[in-house]
């Protein structure tokens, strides 16, 4: 049931397309499983651009999964994960106090012949898409929220009250991609190596306090491809669109995404390949002022990215490098943004269900744009980090 932990996969906890590979069973019979899972995820990060070293937590997470199986080959099953920061304290203060978020929460049926259904706060298909994350926080190109928002999601671009008035960025948070509440998610047997899923979301009947921007409804595909030769091919599209503003628009974005990745037969080696397009129709709210760096009406970026990773068993070691570059249109002042990134990782094995990964991973950024409230700048970021895998 658990299975031994290979540096070379980077998620390894992936809850829409795949089982939990790490785990601590609690209780496991004949027809009933419980299972209990977390990481604990530290990381001190240094950069050039604002001179300093931050020690934190960089998504620490635990989760409690159950499934039971009925006659036919059937199965049910529920799943919850809740994220925290094991930096926090026991403060009154709201900005630093310790707390607990949903990450997950949801059930399901399957079957082996007719796949599976699961039903809230889950993850979408197009979030399985990426193949070039074969690093951690500085690769997979295809999560690009760090450079250009979305206008649709749960937050509407809100930045700050200045003399009175509310400053808008133009564009919100990138969260219609990964995990979305009130979702039904639907995945077929894998058939010849193919698997389709696919996901629609849409907020709970009698909703209130809804503001610009919250998610009306969104929907996300997904085509998967995987044979016996270490050849994985993935490709999916999500859409989403979000409440009106006074004048009665809605913002709508879509978001295209395509990863192949190959493991060499030793499995001593891979590379993995991305590309991803996001389009938005972004609108403002009227007779508000927007920040310099502010991307409104209708825009898109493109996204490249190639990572490959060598893998030595013996002393279960990883070395990685990357190439990441973030392309976007005239309505974004032609923003461009290109990553290296260079990283080793090394596993240990504490006990049978846990593990401990270590790694270090620099990346050198060069950022250029046509406006000048972005400028060209370049810094250099390294960052150190612990995994705990139970």
């Amino acid at each position: 049931m658990v299975r031994k932990l290979k540096p070379i996969i980077t998620f390894i906890v992936t809850l829409s397309l795949a089982q939990i590979t790490q785990a601590t069973s609690i209780y496991d019979d004949q027809y009933t499983r419980f299972d209990i899972y977390g990481q604990i995820r530290l990381i001190n990060s240094w950069d050039t651009e604002k001179n300093k070293t931050i020690i934190g937590d960089d998504g620490s997470r635990i989760g409690f999964y159950a499934e039971h199986k009925l006659p036919h080959e059937v199965k049910v099953f529920g799943n919850i994960e809740l994220g925290l920061d094991t930096q926090k304290s026991n403060s009154n203060n709201p900005n630093s106090r310790f707390e607990l978020y949903n990450r997950v929460g949801y059930i399901g049926v399957s079957h082996a012949e007719y796949g599976k259904a699961q039903f809230g706060r889950t993850y979408m298909p197009i979030d399985s898409v990426a193949k070039s994350n074969l690093g951690y926080n500085n690769t997979g190109v295809l999560y690009f929220a760090d450079v250009l928002g979305r206008n649709t999601g749960i937050s509407s671009g809100f930045v700050a009250q200045q003399n009175g008035n509310t400053i808008y960025r133009g564009t919100g948070p990138d969260n219609f991609t990964l995990r979305l509440p009130h979702t039904i998610f639907l995945e077929t047997p894998a058939f010849k190596g193919v698997t389709l899923a696919g996901s629609y979301s849409r907020p709970a009947e009698g909703s209130v306090e809804r503001d610009f921007g919250d998610i009306i409804h969104a929907y996300s595909l997904g085509f998967f491809y995987q044979n016996a030769l270490g050849f994985e091919l993935a490709t999916g599209w999500a859409e989403a669109i979000g409440e009106k503003n006074q004048t009665g628009k809605k913002p709508q974005d879509n978001m295209f995404a395509l990863g192949v990745k190959y493991v060499f037969p030793d499995k001593t080696a891979s590379i993995g390949v991305g590309y991803g397009r996001l389009q938005s129709t972004n609108v403002v709210v009227a007779g508000q002022k927007l920040s310099p760096t502010a991307v409104t009406g209708d825009w898109a970026a493109h996204l490249y990215g190639i990572t490959a990773k060598w893998y030595w068993p013996q002393s279960e070691t990883g070395l990685y490098a990357g190439y990441g570059l973030r392309s976007g249109d005239k309505k974004t002042f032609d923003y461009t943004r290109q990553t290296y990134t260079l990283g080793v990782d090394k596993d240990f094995a504490v006990i049978k269900s846990s593990q401990l990964l270590l790694y270090m991973e620099m990346a050198y950024n060069h950022v250029h744009s046509k406006n000048h409230a972005y400028e060209k700048d370049n810094w250099l970021l390294v960052e150190t980090g612990l995994r705990f895998f139970f």
